[in-house]
């Protein structure tokens, strides 16, 4: 199917009919005619070619945005609605180590703090996506025999290339892995980002996402999890001898709650790490995973159905040494008054419950 010159993209702010929402900002103008064409199109019939690459109109500056601390990163529209879908574990920010970036275990990345930054975005290809074969070799989409050959069409789909890397203008130069592991010099359009927390915060509460359950981020702010985990750590280093472990637990407490109380950690820390800059700009903690590891747990146990005694034991502890520690616990006995255990109700690592 062929259409001819269709026109030109733009990049709009697009007002809904009803008034009712915010503006939008995203590309516009022959955007539109192409999905539209190529949704109409049976599969496999039509490719987009564009004949040159520039950003006129809107200066390079436009391409900024404000965002609220401790917030995930979005990509423009319409990228977004890819990478939604797919992340690119290319995408990076222009600066991670003096930046107040974060990236998840998906890629995702977050503004842990305020402050101004700009991200390379990668894409993943899509059906329709031109590249010539010289582009895709360039960029390392080629056969791991043959690297000199592009791979097919096919085979590039959802293989991750950098954005807009052929503007004439307001690229920089990025260092990514390329489908082979191999390191690759590339250009690509940075997008800028103005970090601010508001005017009131709320109280963030972050749930089973900081440190070592990174899961959704800073902005997971579902349970207190987090916080209980801080409170342990903090009680922990209370306790502890002066040494170098525990001081090395202390600038961990600090980054941890960096997010959630940033003055008062931004005090803590200069007072504790002088000349070290901000906490808000220091690197986030690394996670040991052998020390995730539990290999102790706290078992209930209950007569009756009530509370009446905790055990701590090893990981694993088998039911008859369960129901053994239980029967033998002073505040059992005491709950028990005498009584005859007629049933025994043992939860591994978890519950013991007895019956009388």
């Amino acid at each position: 199917m062929r259409l001819g010159i269709l026109g030109t993209m733009v990049w709009d702010r697009i007002h809904a009919r009803h008034g009712r929402t915010e503006p939008v900002e995203e590309w516009g103008g022959i955007s539109y005619a192409l999905a539209a064409a190529v949704s109409a199109a049976p599969p496999g019939t039509t490719e987009v070619r564009p004949l040159s690459s520039e950003l006129t109109g809107p200066a390079y500056d436009a391409l900024n945005y404000n965002i609220t601390a401790g917030n995930p990163v979005y990509a423009p529209t319409p990228m977004r609605g890819l990478l939604d879908i797919q992340p690119c574990a290319q995408t990076q920010a222009a600066d991670e180590s003096a930046l107040p970036f974060w990236k998840d275990f998906k890629n995702m990345l977050w503004a842990r703090a305020a402050g101004d930054m700009q991200i390379l975005y990668f894409y993943p290809l899509q059906p329709g996506f031109y590249l010539t074969d010289q582009h895709a070799v360039s960029l390392g989409l080629v056969n791991p025999k043959q690297p000199d050959v592009a791979l097919p069409a096919e085979q590039r789909l959802g293989k991750c290339v950098p954005w807009l890397d052929k503007l004439t203008t307001g690229t920089v130069n990025v260092t990514y892995q390329d489908e082979q592991g191999a390191d690759r010099q590339a250009k690509v359009l940075p997008v800028g980002y103005h970090a601010g927390w508001p005017d009131l915060p709320p109280l963030l509460t972050v749930g089973e996402t900081v440190y070592e359950r990174s899961k959704a981020g800073i902005s997971g702010v579902a349970t207190q999890l987090a916080v209980a985990r801080i409170y342990e750590l903090a009680s922990a280093v209370e306790k502890a001898a002066p040494s170098a472990s525990r001081s090395q637990a202390i600038r961990t407490v600090l980054l941890l709650v960096a997010p959630m109380m940033p003055h008062l950690a931004e005090e803590a820390w200069a007072a504790m790490a002088p000349g070290e800059g901000l906490v808000a700009l220091a690197p986030w903690p690394e996670v040991d995973p052998a020390l995730l590891v539990e290999d102790e747990v706290t078992v209930a146990v209950q007569v009756k159905g009530k509370l009446r005694d905790t055990l701590t034991v090893a990981k694993g502890t088998a039911k008859e040494e369960l129901e053994a520690l239980a029967l033998a616990s002073e505040k059992v006995q005491r709950a028990l008054d005498g009584a005859d255990v007629k049933k025994v109700i043992v939860v591994p690592d978890r519950l013991v419950n007895l019956v009388a």
